[in-house]
């Protein structure tokens, strides 16, 4: 089934370029892709990831688990540019990324669309003009369709990895196909084992493309494993891309102000890289809960290519191709090797609740996926051309050219469809939501902050916009971690901060630490730790400084010191009898005005992460007024909550439970039904709806 090969002991290396007729359409698609990602592009920082990576980049410093080197080196370039703020700037760097892997694509499609429609034109002749035009056509109408579609372009205007991930995996994309067309040259191979290495360091995922690499190389030439040389030339080569990781342990030791892990020794470097603050994977389960997750990977793949019907357009290729065209067979196993590698093989090992927020997330590590499936577009109407072409060329070149331009303005359909969704050009709210919280912080206060957004953005507004340098922040939830302790003291100068002590008598808490584990799992568990460790932190310096405190995982102390100021928890010293009218009434006064700005903001509305943010805000006020058993606050501050976005569960499910504590269970019930016909694949959350239902 393989082509024909070379010997390994020939030095003959065929040349392999790049024609104008393919060269031309790919850079035509990338400035069509980045004239629309210009357009839509995020103004400022935005939420998630956003404003860490940011800092981490602009300071020279180290991002979550595993770091991601090679994008903060990339990212640290674009901040230098004179245009715009400096968050701006790397969005630029993302659309300019993104377009880019489109511009490559175009190439991949070009490079084998004549290999998996077969042999073009007349047996012996050279591919013709028409030809030419049609592959040039399909090439770009495919590329452009992927451009944009949501995820791809989604992730094309904000700032984040996933850019940069795609234009690798479309490098390596190419390399691979012309590596295929002439395979004694041990270059290409060369060039892919270093980016596949490189690019370890940007996004771990695409680790999971190695079996599909190896897959094709020993079908095209089944004894390169004979080839000692070249095996260990793409070995070395892997590791010298690796070596990018060396920046972490380099940027921990310059003690930067965003330092995740300290990767200093090797013990924390490994840590970090390896990703072990997360959890450890776990591949068993049951086939009831491994079958949702499938479908939800390909009923997510399709959606990306709505309205295109590619559960038909998929197996028509390969049906195609196996019965006429031998020629593309092996490019197209590949294919089905590298999707069912980036998607199947991610969902056993990934292994996760699908929840809405777990859903955002695996869309976008569906990326690879969709890279490999956009393929295939292209390649369906290829093979219903091409074959009329080789029969009756002059009778059918006409009509094939004209349906290849016609192909050209498929893309029209996801650009209509998604604009809205994707759109962020003017939404400036991760900016917004930033300068309200600095501004509600009094001088020299502590902002302790318990989810990423109000960690990340107020670190982004102090160390890159220079905002508030007297504020100190840190994170609730890094607290559980030792290695945090460098940086912490770092950002919070003066603060008195935890001791070693503090660390034993919290991991020696009832029901923490379980035998023969190597560390600490589980959000209840590590929540557990954190509470008791900010418990010590404020007990310490709630004297010296006001202490403001951002809710993630609910710590339940927490809110008997607490009180409502703005987006945030003002703690107390001392424990909280009644919450003073004037809060209560500043409190309404201040969230019924945000609500009146925001939600008569069209882009406010669109913006989802934005109003999942602001409502988990007030979704934290609410859960306080429930705690103290105020049902008229809590249930105001809770459909207020629910008004900013129908996906706050939290929100939910803290209505649910004050009805039910009112012995209004029905109500409870119905009220649950309302967020669970949203979140169908949320398991926890239908455990919990049958709970109230009892």
């Amino acid at each position: 089934m393989s082509e024909p090969i070379a010997s390994p002991t020939e030095r003959t290396v065929s040349p392999v370029r790049l024609r104008a007729r393919e060269v031309v359409p790919a850079v035509c698609v990338f400035a069509v892709s980045l004239a629309g990602y210009l357009y839509t592009l995020a103004p400022t920082v935005t939420f998630g990831d956003s404003g860490e990576l940011i800092t981490a980049a602009v300071t020279l410093g180290v991002a979550h688990p595993p770091g991601y080197p090679l994008w903060l080196l990339i990212a640290k370039v674009f901040s230098l540019l004179p245009v715009g703020d400096v968050a701006y700037r790397i969005n630029l760097m993302s659309a300019v990324l993104d377009a880019a892997a489109i511009g490559v694509l175009t190439l991949v499609i070009a490079k084998t669309l004549p290999r998996v429609c077969g042999q073009l034109g007349r047996k012996g002749e050279s591919e013709s003009r028409t030809e030419g035009i049609i592959i040039a056509c399909l090439s770009a109408s495919a590329s452009l369709y992927l451009a944009f579609s949501p995820t791809f372009w989604q992730q094309s205007v904000v700032a984040e990895v996933y850019a940069l991930n795609n234009l690798i995996l479309c490098v390596i994309l190419l390399l691979l196909a012309l590596w295929g067309e002439a395979p004694e040259n041990r270059g290409f191979l060369f060039a892919l084992s270093f980016l596949f290495g490189a690019g370890q360091a940007n996004h771990q995922t695409l680790l999971l493309l190695g079996p599909a690499l190896a897959f094709y190389v020993l079908l095209v030439r089944p004894r390169t494993l004979l080839d000692v040389r070249l095996v260990a030339g793409c070995v070395v080569l892997f590791f010298v891309g690796l070596c990018f990781y060396v920046y972490l342990p380099i940027s921990a030791s310059t003690n930067p102000p965003l330092n995740w892990g300290n990767p200093a020794t090797w013990e924390s470097f490994w840590f970090h890289v390896s990703r072990k603050q997360y959890r450890t994977i776990e591949v068993v389960r049951p086939f009831s809960v491994f079958w949702p997750q499938v479908k939800f990977f390909f009923s997510s793949v399709l959606e990306e290519f709505s309205p295109l019907p590619m559960v038909i357009m998929v197996p028509t290729v390969f049906l195609f191709t196996f019965i006429r065209y031998k020629q593309g067979r092996i490019w197209l196993l590949f294919t089905l090797a590298a999707f069912l590698c980036t998607g199947i093989l991610l969902m056993v090992l990934a292994n996760t609740e699908l929840d809405l927020n777990a859903q955002d997330i695996l869309q976008i590590y569906f990326l690879p996926a969709c890279v490999i499936v956009a393929l295939f577009n292209a390649y369906f109407w290829g093979m219903m051309l091409f074959p009329g072409l080789s029969r009756t060329r002059k009778g059918m070149e006409k009509f094939a050219v004209l349906a290849s331009m016609a192909l050209v303005m498929q893309p029209i359909a996801p650009y209509k469809v998604n604009y809205d969704e994707v759109n962020m050009r003017g939404h400036a709210f991760g900016r917004l939501y930033g300068e309200l919280l600095m501004d509600t912080l009094p001088e020299s206060a502590l902002l302790v902050a318990g989810t990423d957004s109000a960690y990340a953005i107020p670190m982004y507004m102090k160390w890159v916009e220079g905002m508030r340098p007297d504020a100190s922040i840190l994170s609730v939830n890094r607290l559980a971690d030792p290695n945090y302790a460098i940086e912490a003291q770092r950002n919070v100068p003066g603060v008195e901060y935890l001791t070693p002590n503090d660390y034993a008598e919290a991991f020696a808490l009832p029901g923490v630490a379980r035998p023969n584990e190597s560390g600490v799992y589980g959000a209840s568990r590590v929540a557990q730790i954190n509470g008791y460790l900010l418990l010590k932190l404020v007990q310490r310096n709630i004297s010296e400084r006001p202490i403001y405190y951002d809710e993630g995982i609910p710590i339940e102390w927490v809110r008997d010191y607490a009180m409502p100021s703005g987006l945030l928890l003002n703690l107390s010293e001392n424990r909280i009898a009644l919450l003073p009218p004037d809060v209560l009434a500043a409190d309404a006064d201040y969230w019924d005005s945000l609500e009146e700005r925001l939600l008569s903001d069209d882009t406010f509305q669109e913006d989802i992460p934005a109003r999942q943010k602001f409502s988990k805000c007030r979704s934290n006020i609410g859960a306080l007024y429930l705690h103290r058993k105020m049902y008229a606050e809590a249930e105001a501050a809770l459909t207020q909550a629910i008004r900013f976005s129908n996906r706050n569960i939290e929100a939910y499910a803290l209505l649910a439970i004050m009805y039910k504590e009112m012995g209004n269970s029905e109500i409870a019930v119905r009220t649950f039904e309302g967020y669970m016909k949203r979140d169908p694949w949320n398991t926890s959350a239908r455990s919990f709806y049958e709970s109230l239902r009892e």
